[in-house]
Parts: structure tokens; sequence; C-alpha cells
């Protein structure tokens, strides 16, 4: 969105600043999404304990695991921090 849509200046930072809270988000709710209700979704969740200690999560370490370098990866693209 911020590289191949966004027009102007104000659209990219309003995509950034979005994307860069979400992933604060995450963090500061240990690798959780939470909803409206302040509980973990139950798709949005990227914290070891949940991937690696639930075996309910076992099929979705992987792809958790990529989706999670690449919010990274983003991040890092964003603020090169």
């Amino acid at each position: 969105m911020h590289d191949l849509v966004c027009k102007t200046d104000e659209e990219r930072n309003r995509v950034k600043v979005l994307f860069l809270n979400t992933t604060d988000y995450i963090i500061e709710n240990d690798f959780y999404l939470l909803d409206v209700t302040g509980k973990p979704t139950s798709w949005g969740f990227w914290g070891y304990k949940e991937l690696n200690e639930n075996p309910v999560h076992y099929s979705e370490r992987l792809l958790n695991s990529i989706e999670w370098i690449s919010m990274l990866s983003i991040s890092y693209h964003y603020t090169k921090d």
C-alpha cells in the first residue's frame, strides 16, 4: 500500500503510522492481537508460548512466524530501527 498505491506523502505517512502503531500494539500485548473486549482474537497470535507450547496451534507455527518476520521487516523498512 505504502509503496505501490499511495500517491501523496500524506497518504504514505498515514499507512506508515497505522502499520507501526499496529505492530507496537501487538508487541505491547505479548504478541497477541486483542479484540474490543480486550481478549486475544482466535487468529491474531505470534508469541512463542502460543505457537510452541499449545499443541492446537502447532500447524500454524510456520505461517505465523513468517507473518511476524514480515511485519518486522516492514517496520524496519519504515524506521531503519
